[in-house]
């Protein structure tokens, strides 16, 4: 070309050619960062179906981009899934629209549905919009998991996301776990960018022309996250500008520290008694612990059996220190959402609903017989002969001549008493079988009575003295009871 200088063309093109490869370079360098991070918590194995939760904004549908480019590699297979709350109307609809789109073309599974949010808000009283939100989102995945019979659910948290999480949980004054709330790794939720920045992210989104949506509700969908987000973090970037990072070795600090607590709170979990919404530990197992053991251990329980998740106050857990460490018994601690801890004897027991006044019975009339518990099996029968060895609490006898039939197998209250053989005086069912059963007989205690209401026998820890023989009967009632164990962790 006449009049042309090829010292600009080359130094344009050699510009270009620079561009190119340092967009190949980041796009490489954030492909290995990420993909390395899956194999270090072993997030992905071979021949695993994982659903990817995605919103339809910039960061789940970068990382169902970026599944989906290394799905080969990571020999996993991928499908998606995708709420629409029904908060933004039409909206919503073109978002589900967008994903289906890019999922069709990719060949992705994708699975959508609609909630009424504000329906559920209606229906649950208190509840905010972002926690009804939250909740519906939940059941979302959970159903959407069964429907793809997946086995991960990955969700696109990155690190911007868990240093404001962080900070507003300290903000409210959260212990270890609380930090700990966004995991790379928490059951069969997988978060696969949790050590990539939100720009890392913006420029993969960018590099690889990945469509997105902007949720414009987004800026007062959370005060708290966006109060921190727009106005506090911008103030940590002046102090330090890699703060994110900062984050990042603190919580992994942090994860280290609560490994080693959470490795002796499943110890105590293993001797703890798990049956119908009720837990129980023997005192002992809890005073001989070091406090920060307990205490995290306390919380455990009382957030796995409240309803809606609470862990306890500070206060509560600290009222229940002074109540352990102290000689009284038979004292009762509530924390929220209908949780209770009961002192009995040798036991603590934590529970929604303890020794309910349940009208389960069985009236037994012929025998021999044989009735199923939740804590094992007892056999009735008569006998001429009595058994060699008994011990009262698994095998005993009653003369035929001492009680009047049928007789009834019930669960146990509070109020019954009886007198336990060997002894003059009457003593409560409940407590006696607090220092004598083992925990899972004590957690579904029953009692055996005649059609008088005197109890003869509770099937696993004593025979009443109504049943004592003098030698000349000749006919016996025999109880055996066999047990059935559940612990849970």
């Amino acid at each position: 070309v006449v009049g042309s200088n090829p010292t600009v063309g080359s130094s344009a093109h050699m510009g270009a050619l620079l561009l190119v490869w340092e967009v190949i370079h980041m796009t490489s360098a954030f492909a290995e960062k990420v993909l390395r991070f899956i194999e270090e918590y072993k997030m992905i194995k071979p021949g695993e179906r994982i659903l990817v939760a995605v919103s339809g904004g910039k960061d789940s549908m970068a990382l169902l981009h970026f599944l989906s480019e290394n799905a080969v590699s990571l020999k996993c297979e991928l499908v998606a899934a995708n709420l629409d709350h029904g908060l933004r109307g039409s909206e919503g609809q073109l978002e589900a629209k967008m994903i289906r789109a890019f999922c069709e073309k990719r060949k992705i599974p994708f699975y959508h549905k609609m909630a009424d949010v504000r329906k559920f808000m209606l229906e649950n009283r208190g509840l905010s919009p972002e926690e009804a939100a939250r909740l519906k989102r939940l059941e979302f995945l959970n159903s959407a998991k069964t429907f793809f019979k997946a086995d991960k659910v990955a969700i696109a948290h990155h690190l911007n996301d868990l240093a404001e999480t962080i900070l507003m949980r300290l903000i409210r004054g959260t212990g270890l776990k609380g930090l700990l709330g966004m995991k790379p790794v928490d059951g069969f939720i997988i978060r696969p960018f949790l050590s990539t920045t939100v720009h890392d992210i913006k420029d993969y989104v960018t590099i690889n022309m990945i469509p997105f949506s902007s949720d414009k509700t987004n800026v007062i969908e959370d005060f708290d996250r966006n109060f921190i987000r727009h106005r506090i973090t911008p103030l940590l970037r002046q102090l330090n500008p890699a703060y994110e990072r900062a984050f990042w070795r603190f919580f992994l600090n942090t994860l280290e520290d609560y490994g080693f607590l959470e490795k002796n709170v499943a110890e105590l979990m293993k001797l703890t008694l798990w049956i119908n919404g009720q837990a129980l530990v023997e005192k002992e197992a809890l005073i001989s612990r070091e406090w920060p053991v307990v205490a995290e251990y306390l919380r455990t329980v009382v957030q796995r059996l409240s309803r809606k998740g609470y862990p306890p106050t500070r206060e509560r857990i600290m009222a229940l220190k002074k109540l352990l460490r102290s000689p009284r018994n038979g004292w009762t601690i509530q924390f929220s959402d209908g949780v209770d801890c009961v002192s009995k004897g040798k036991y603590i027991i934590f529970h929604n609903e303890l020794f309910s006044t349940s009208s389960w019975s069985k009236k037994i009339e012929t025998f021999p017989s044989s009735i199923e518990m939740e804590s094992g099996k007892v056999w009735i029968d008569i006998v001429k002969d009595i058994p060699e060895s008994m011990d009262g609490s698994d095998i005993a006898v009653c003369p035929i001549s001492v009680v009047r039939m049928p007789l009834l197998l019930r669960k146990a209250l509070e109020s019954d008493k009886f007198v336990p053989f060997g002894l003059h005086s009457s003593k409560s069912v409940i407590s006696l079988a607090a220092h004598e059963a083992p925990p899972d007989v004590f957690l579904n205690l029953m009692v055996l009575e005649d059609s008088k209401g005197r109890i003869l026998w509770i099937p696993g820890v004593r025979v009443s003295e109504h049943c004592r023989f003098c030698g000349e009967e000749n006919e016996f009632l025999l109880f055996r009871f066999e047990r059935r164990s559940t612990r849970g962790t």
